[in-house]
Order: structure tokens, then sequence, then C-alpha cells
């Protein structure tokens, strides 16, 4: 469907509306059959939470034991670098360098698509690129 420059003009006028689902907007869909995989889905995103945690424990201890050190080695072998990567902690140095930090600031123009008038002016167009997400609802009771 094509939107016209008249239709542009005339959704400029329209308010946003809350693009969230509603109760009374949604398009329920049973599971029923799919209980199960849904109650599997559930314990597997609640175990993914468990081990992450377990995962940087785990990592935290490693990083604490090489120290300055660069490659932690079992049997002489290496099996983890520990060095630094591109990253820059530039919060970490701006809270504690905030004078050179300021020296070394400028502003920096960035163009972004306003998808507020995108979904006013063309609603049509900006809902086929809307990205879906799956998550739970919640405990049912």
């Amino acid at each position: 469907m094509m939107t016209t420059p008249e239709q542009v003009r005339m959704a400029e006028n329209i308010p946003l509306t809350n693009n969230t689902v509603t109760a009374e907007t949604s398009k329920k869909v049973p599971l029923d059959e799919l209980k199960q995989l849904v109650s599997d889905l559930s314990l597997v995103e609640s175990m993914i939470k468990q081990w992450e945690l377990k995962r940087e424990d785990l990592r935290k201890v490693l990083r604490e034991h090489i120290g300055e050190g660069n490659t932690g080695t079992i049997d002489g072998h290496p099996v983890f670098n520990y060095g630094p990567t591109n990253k820059f902690a530039v919060k970490r140095f701006t809270d504690d360098y905030p004078q050179i930090a300021e020296q070394f600031t400028h502003a920096k123009v960035v163009q972004v698509l306003n998808e507020e008038e995108l979904a006013r002016a063309l609603p049509d167009l900006f809902e086929q690129y809307r990205v879906r997400s799956l998550r739970p609802v919640g405990p049912r009771g």
C-alpha cells in the first residue's frame, strides 16, 4: 500500500499511540498442546541465568588468579589469555579523571531515524518493520 504525501501531512498531526500489545489488541493463540514446551522453556531460561552467574563467578576466580599475568596454563599448556582488549573503560576513566576527560571530549553529531515520526507519518510501513519478541507473560494465577 503506497502512502501519499497528503497522508503523510495528515499523519504529522496525529499523536503517536502506545505501541504495546494490550489484552484488547492482542491476537490470542492457544498453546495448550505446547504446555510442556512452555514449561521446559521457562526452566531452561531459569537455568541459563543460574549458569551465567556461575560462569561469571568462575571467570572472576581465574582473572584474580592470573592477576597481572597474561596467560593461564595447565600442565604448561595455555588455557586462558587475560589481557587488554581494544575496549576502553570510558566511564571509569571519566569518573577517575574528569578534567583530563573533558580536555579530550568533543561533540559528535549522529543521525538517527526518528521512529516516532515515522510511525505517525507512515504507520503501515512502520508496522512492517516492527521487531517481534517472544517473552513470558508471568506466573499463571
